[in-house]
């Protein structure tokens, strides 16, 4: 009787261990599913007057964390402020998708006027549930792919909700297929001075053959994706590129180019993004100083299983 009810309750462990194992999809960073479009992107959002508010983007870096641009969260405390992820129609109901925010660690080196380190990381209240609808991007380690460090050229994906023609927030998820242009032209088309020391880069749709990114992709929400450069609205919305089937955060949505009052996307729009290849350290250290609790690692690679949700970058 004793040896039939170890028995039991063995089973039962391994029952429950199978049910809450992630699969595999879950625990690679940088990892998405086409019918789930971008997993690494959430909402920010701000209470006011009793109404939950979006604002700025974000991406996931691990599940206890989001990376987000410092002008769009210095002003506001963590109480007011939460994460919405899994989402591409606003007009959606968000809650069961939504975590607070416990801390708003803000880059020591943050410079308002010049957007200088124009960088934050918010710590979750709860640890994100990592699946279809959240998945932590790669950060940019050490001699990556040529094609990470010198971005002239490389077309990447920036996502979010921008400024719509009646200038409101777009209801929909924007996915917008850009292209890298030369510091030099950056410099000519903003003040040189954003440009001297490779802190940002400039992307645009200039010079592109077509547009390929999800046009009239039917997503799980039955509503239709456009395609459309970033613009007003999309502050500290990653630009993503993928190298080896991976998604990495190349970029971050700082500033851009429009008419004054004009902040309809797609018209005259030109991007700066804060270069995060030099942000890995500095994310990694924060991140790992800051997890509210010891959690195994969740990241593997074909050539190593050592890399910690702490530090998602992919060691290949």
């Amino acid at each position: 009787m004793l040896k039939l009810r170890i028995l039991a309750i063995i089973t039962v462990v391994q029952s429950v261990l199978a049910v809450t194992k992630l699969p595999e999809s879950a625990v690679e960073c940088g990892k998405r599913n086409q019918s789930t479009m971008w997993p690494f992107h959430v909402g920010l959002y701000r209470a006011v007057g009793g109404e939950s508010l979006y604002f700025c983007g974000g991406t996931i870096v691990s599940r206890w964390h989001v990376v987000g641009a410092a002008h769009c969260v210095q002003p506001h405390t963590p109480e007011v402020l939460s994460v919405r992820y899994g989402t591409y129609d606003l007009a959606q109901p968000e809650e069961v998708a939504r975590c607070g925010v416990s801390k708003i660690i803000v880059h020591p080196g943050y410079w308002a006027p010049d957007f200088h380190n124009d960088l934050a990381l918010l710590e979750l209240r709860d640890p994100l549930p990592l699946g279809p609808l959240a998945q932590p991007v790669c950060l940019l380690p050490a001699g990556v792919d040529p094609v990470l460090h010198d971005p002239e050229g490389t077309r990447g994906i920036s996502v979010g909700w921008g400024v719509g023609p009646q200038n409101i927030y777009t209801r929909v998820l924007l996915v917008s297929d850009l292209e890298v242009y030369p510091q030099s032209k950056c410099k000519e088309l903003f003040a040189a001075k954003f440009f001297d020391d490779n802190e940002f880069f400039c992307a645009g749709k200039d010079g592109l053959r077509g547009c390929t990114a999800e046009m009239n992709f039917q997503i799980m929400m039955h509503v239709t994706v456009s395609v459309t450069p970033v613009c007003s609205g999309s502050g500290g919305s990653g630009f993503y590129v993928q190298v080896d089937g991976r998604y990495y955060l190349r970029g971050m949505t700082t500033f851009g180019i429009a008419a004054k009052g004009k902040y309809v996307c797609g018209l005259n729009t030109l991007t700066g993004l804060i270069n995060m290849e030099q942000y890995t350290d500095w994310l990694q250290q924060r991140i790992a100083e800051h997890r509210p609790t010891p959690v195994p690692p969740l990241f593997t690679t074909p050539n190593s299983t050592a890399v910690d949700s702490a530090t998602n970058v992919d060691s290949k």
